[in-house]
C-alpha cells in the first residue's frame, strides 16, 4: 500500500488520515454525522466534550471506558497499548455529547491487538479517531476485527486511523429484529495488511 501525502489543515476526500487533528465532528439535526466537507452546512450540531480522561496504560483505558459518561474525551498518551482482550461500550452517548477515544495526537497512540475484536461498539454515538491499532496475533484467525459495530450501534464514527493486520479490520453488523447500527462514518483512515492473511475466515477491509 502506497499512500499519497496529505497537506493542508482539511483532508481531500478519499485521502488516508491526516498528521493533524480533524475538525471537530459534527451531526445533522436527526443525529446523523456528517462528513468532512458537511460539517459547515446548516442545520447542523456540533459535538461538546464535558471530561477529558487522560490514559498512559491499557488498564487505566480499559477503567476510562468501562466508567465512560456522555461527553467523555477519553485521550490516550503517546506509547505502545497492548490490548489483554475485548474492549465493549458500556455506555450510550448522543449527538450533543458523543464519547470519544482518541490518540493525543495522530499516529502517537499504538494499540497493538491480540484480541479477536479489538473495540466491539454496541452503544451508539462513540467516536474513535487519531489512533494505531496493530493486529500482533500469530494466528491470523484470531485477529479478527479492530473495530465491531453492531446492534445499537447508531452514529459510530471511525475517523483519522491507521488500522493494521486484520481479518476484516471494520465489521458492521446487526442484532435482527429490531438493532441495526445506522448512520455511521468511517472517513480519512488506512486499512492495510503488510502480509496475506492466513485464515479462511473473511478477509476484507470493511465487512
Amino acid at each position: 500500500l502506497i499512500e499519497r501525502p496529505v497537506d493542508g489543515v482539511t483532508p481531500e476526500p478519499n485521502v488516508g488520515p491526516h498528521p493533524n487533528r480533524l475538525p471537530t465532528q459534527r451531526y445533522d439535526t436527526d443525529g446523523r454525522p456528517l462528513s468532512i466537507g458537511q460539517g459547515s452546512k446548516p442545520r447542523s450540531i456540533a459535538a461538546n466534550s464535558t471530561r477529558l480522561v487522560a490514559v498512559s496504560t491499557f488498564d487505566e483505558l480499559n477503567r476510562a471506558i468501562a466508567n465512560a459518561q456522555p461527553g467523555d474525551v477519553i485521550e490516550l498518551n503517546a506509547g505502545v497499548y497492548v490490548m489483554k482482550r475485548n474492549m465493549g461500550t458500556p455506555v450510550a452517548g448522543t449527538p450533543m455529547q458523543p464519547i470519544t477515544v482518541r490518540g493525543i495526537r495522530p499516529g502517537a497512540a499504538i494499540i497493538e491487538s491480540g484480541a479477536i475484536e479489538g473495540f466491539h461498539i454496541t452503544q451508539p454515538y462513540w467516536i474513535f479517531e487519531d489512533l494505531v491499532i496493530k493486529g500482533t496475533c500469530s494466528v491470523h484467525d484470531y485477529c479478527e476485527h479492530a473495530f465491531h459495530v453492531s446492534g445499537a450501534a447508531k452514529g459510530t464514527v471511525i475517523r483519522n486511523n491507521r488500522l493494521e493486520d486484520f481479518n476484516a479490520h471494520v465489521k458492521v453488523n446487526g442484532h435482527p429484529p429490531h438493532k441495526w447500527p445506522d448512520d455511521g462514518l468511517i472517513e480519512h483512515n488506512s486499512l492495510r495488511n503488510n502480509s496475506p492473511r492466513r485464515t479462511q475466515t473473511p478477509v476484507t477491509p470493511i465487512d
